[in-house]
């Protein structure tokens, strides 16, 4: 079973960024929920207000991060076209 899946260059700028902010939103959850534990800054509001930001980082970027994924796999239904291009 041996597919071969174009890779679309022009759409490579967003699955990029769609990564970086993926990375990113996991980190900012992390570290909200690490500083809400540990009260950073006296109290919990600072690490909520990082992890809900990491939360709204994290769910459209894992969204095209999946579709860019399943693409490159050779799934059917999935393609470049897909995804919004920066």
């Amino acid at each position: 079973m041996n597919h071969q899946v174009s890779i679309d260059f022009s759409s490579t700028k967003t699955i990029v960024l769609a990564v970086a902010l993926l990375i990113f939103g996991v980190v900012g959850i992390v570290l909200g929920i690490v500083m809400t534990y540990n009260r950073a800054a006296g109290d919990r509001a600072h690490g909520i207000f990082l992890a809900i930001l990491g939360v709204v980082l994290f769910l459209p970027s894992f969204y095209y991060t999946c579709i860019a994924y399943y693409t490159y796999k050779g799934y059917t239904g999935f393609s470049f076209a897909n995804i919004l291009s920066a």
